[in-house]
């Protein structure tokens, strides 16, 4: 006669512990060995069973727990005792929620009001190295898988480079401007304003055209003394 599979049950909720209990109590076929209220105790209480060479074959674990979280509580499992496998049992059916829990290592992710045959068919298919994720749940998962980026429906096709480095570099040599153009929007040329107004510093200078360079440049401002002391020196 082959023996029961031994599940370990762990949710801070009694009640659901009981109920949990009332559904596989049905099953000639499987055995519930322990539970536990939060992710810590279940490892205490999972490595105790394993010592004593009565490791459960299934852990059904909620994920939404104090002291440890089902999630780290099923990545640790899984880590310690690799053929110990793990069923997430919660209420929520959220693309996320399934995700953490099968990325630490969970073979299944039911919701709390399945039904007491599918508790059970989850935990043989697990044991067989099957996967138990219902329709409802696979469903959540290609409805993610099948969903459009936030930003696609925003972004016109072929215009990544645009957005992420500006139109330069990465933009196909069919469509960048001829490299005169570029150069100028690229590096604009100085205006210089045109001179409106005679320079009083030379005199004799056309407004708005050059300035005559035939012109003697008056002494510095505060040379201008001196000099015509000079002058008067040299004519006396």
């Amino acid at each position: 006669m082959t023996a029961p599979l031994r599940v370990f049950l762990v949710d801070d909720h009694a009640v659901v512990r009981r109920g949990l209990v009332a559904y596989l109590d049905g099953e000639d076929d499987i055995d519930v060995v322990g539970e536990a209220a939060n992710g810590r105790t279940a490892l205490d209480r999972i490595a105790v069973l394993v010592n004593a060479d009565s490791a459960p074959d299934v852990v059904l674990m909620d994920l939404l727990m104090p002291e440890l979280s089902g999630v780290e509580a099923t990545r640790e499992i899984v880590r310690r005792w690799p053929q110990i496998k793990v069923v997430a049992v919660t209420s929520f059916l959220a693309e996320d929620k399934v995700r953490d829990a099968l990325d630490a290592g969970a073979a299944g992710y039911l919701l709390k009001d399945a039904e007491a045959d599918d508790v059970a068919a989850a935990v043989r298919a697990v044991v067989r190295g099957g996967m138990a994720i219902p329709p409802t749940v696979a469903r959540t998962l290609v409805d993610a898988v099948r969903r459009p980026a936030p930003d696609s429906a925003l972004t016109p096709p072929g215009t990544a480079g645009d957005h992420a480095g500006g139109r330069g570099a990465h933009q196909p040599a069919d469509r960048q401007p001829p490299r005169g153009q570029r150069t100028h929007r690229t590096h604009p040329r100085i205006q210089h304003p045109r001179q409106t107004e005679p320079d009083l510093a030379h005199p004799g200078g056309h407004v708005g055209g050059p300035q005559r360079t035939d012109q003697p440049r008056p002494p510095p401002s505060g040379m201008r003394h001196g000099y015509q002391d000079r002058k008067r020196r040299f004519h006396a």
